[in-house]
C-alpha cells in the first residue's frame, strides 16, 4: 500500500507528473471492497482528475470492442529525452519493458485510438461521479 501512496504523491509534487489515462468503463463498475469503498475510490478518481495536469477519460461500454482489451499498458514519455520513452506491460509476477521505436509507435497509435473513442475529459469526470452516486 505504501508504494501506491508514494506513486500518487508524484501527482502533487512540484513540478507534478503529467498523467493522461483512459479507463475502460468495466474498471469503474467492477465492485471491489463493497459499495462504500468503490464510491470512495471513484470520488478519489474525480478529485485527482480535476487536477490541471491530470487528464482522465472513460472508454464507455458503448464504444464496443477496442484495442485495449488485449490488456493494460503504460507509456512513459520523456519530452526532453525521447530515448528514455518506454512502454510497460504488467503481468502477474513481473513487468515487460518495451523501448524499441516500433513498439513505442504501435502503442502510441493504440493509445491515440483509445482516447479518440473515449468520452472527453470533463464528460468522463461527470460520468465517474454519476457511477459513484455523487453526480
Amino acid at each position: 500500500m505504501d508504494v501506491r501512496i508514494a506513486r500518487q504523491a508524484v501527482l502533487r509534487a512540484d513540478p507534478p507528473l503529467e498523467l493522461w489515462a483512459v479507463l475502460d468503463e468495466a474498471v469503474l463498475r467492477r465492485g471491489v471492497g463493497g459499495p462504500e469503498v468503490m464510491a470512495a475510490q471513484l470520488r478519489h478518481l474525480v478529485e485527482l482528475g480535476s487536477l490541471p495536469h491530470v487528464r482522465l477519460q472513460v472508454l464507455p461500454f458503448s464504444a464496443g470492442g477496442h484495442i485495449g482489451v488485449t490488456g493494460p499498458f503504460v507509456i512513459f514519455s520523456f519530452p526532453r529525452i525521447s530515448d528514455l520513452d518506454v512502454v510497460v506491460l504488467d503481468h502477474l509476477t513481473s513487468s515487460l519493458y518495451l523501448d524499441r521505436k516500433e513498439d513505442l509507435r504501435a502503442y502510441s497509435a493504440a493509445f491515440d485510438r483509445l482516447h479518440s473513442h473515449a468520452l472527453p475529459h470533463e464528460d468522463s469526470l461527470v460520468y465517474i461521479s454519476s457511477i459513484a452516486g455523487t453526480g
